[in-house]
């Protein structure tokens, strides 16, 4: 994927692709996206790579530094028709982990599109979702139980509770929590050494409480993968509480768990609501 607004610097791109011995296909978008746009088609295309013009530094720094929040292992090259020593820190200083400048080289550009960042190494932590059928069903009891009986067996577990709309972790655990996932979502650029001071305690459990009546704006939905990411190489194992309604980031949790537990109860109704539930994943 490219993002390039200059028509001359994307001609040469385009060019130095096309000189490759096995040329490679490129999505090429000729403005600069809103960052809840661009991270929708990362999302949907599965790129190893995204190349960002600096020809507008300001709009393609800030995407360079949104993008490395939410996929901190998405290879971002920095590309431009001159070669400022100022502009190419900034761009590394935001996350980009190489920069190639024009005219381009089809070996150095197949290089940098095809290199992986440094310590892209796949998170330790298994993350499993907890998926409630409707309301009532017991999901959120389920949730905390298997939090408690992973942290009893010994390895580091964080139970994170997603239900934006209402946080009765809180309430039933009586906790006072000085942060929440709100925070979370705030700090994903640095979060990995944050988890400590984020989370509270509860006997030996780790508690993410959810903000309640929070609605962030989609770019901050956006930062879902970096925070799973993050949780999960500080934790051995994740536990996310969803709740019944859908939102955009629950898609984003489904897709990184390795277990998805639909709970429902035995009536009829909850039956109907866990088929519908699961035909909807």
């Amino acid at each position: 994927m490219a993002i390039c607004p200059d028509s001359n610097l994307l001609e040469a791109l385009q060019a130095g692709f096309s000189q490759m011995r096995n040329p490679v296909r490129l999505l090429v978008l000729r403005e600069y996206p809103r960052l809840d746009q661009v991270v929708g088609l990362v999302r949907a295309r599965h790129p190893k790579s995204v190349l960002i013009s600096l020809s507008r530094p300001e709009p393609a720094l800030g995407l360079i530094e949104g993008l490395h929040a939410v996929y901190p292992n998405l290879a971002l090259v920095a590309v431009h028709s001159a070669s400022s020593g100022e502009l190419i820190l900034a761009a590394v200083r935001k996350g980009a982990t190489r920069y190639v400048g024009s005219p381009f080289d089809p070996d150095e550009l197949r290089e940098a599109v095809e290199a992986a960042p440094a310590g892209a190494a796949a998170p330790k932590g298994r993350l499993a979702a907890i998926v409630p059928a409707a309301g009532g069903a017991g999901a959120s009891t389920i949730a905390l139980h298997l939090a408690v009986a992973m942290s009893r067996a010994g390895t580091r577990t964080l139970l994170t509770d997603f239900d934006v709309s209402c946080s009765s972790l809180e309430f039933r655990l009586r906790l006072r929590p000085a942060f929440t996932l709100a925070d979370a979502f705030e700090r994903a650029v640095d979060l990995d050494e944050l988890w400590a001071q984020l989370t509270t305690r509860w006997k030996e459990l780790e508690i993410l409480p959810a903000p309640c009546a929070w609605r962030p704006p989609p770019e901050i939905w956006g930062r879902t993968p970096a925070v799973l990411t993050s949780a999960r190489g500080a934790y051995d194992r994740v536990v996310a509480d969803l709740p019944a309604e859908a939102l955009p980031t629950h898609r984003e949790v489904i897709a990184q768990a390795e277990e998805v537990l639909l709970v429902c109860t035995p009536e009829p109704l909850s039956l109907h609501l866990a088929r519908r539930k699961l035909e909807a994943l």
